[in-house]
């Protein structure tokens, strides 16, 4: 369940990313603040559920790797 779950908060946090390039250039807006912020938002979105969604599937591994080594 944790794999499936990791998976598709990796897959929402890609299309956030993915669709955040789609449209007109970002230099190329005049008055874009909205647009600008919009997409800027969904980045970062998408980069946050993908580094957690990471960590949260590997956090249980990690701490296997620490018990054993301080055995």
């Amino acid at each position: 369940m944790r794999l499936v779950s990791a998976s598709v908060l990796i897959a929402i946090g890609f299309y956030l990313m993915m669709i955040s390039t789609m449209g007109p250039e970002l230099t190329s807006m005049g008055e874009g603040r909205v647009d600008y912020l919009i997409r800027l938002a969904m980045v970062l979105i998408g980069l946050t559920a993908i580094m957690y969604s990471l960590l949260w599937l590997t956090w249980p591994l990690l701490k296997l790797i620490a018990n054993r080594f301080k055995k």
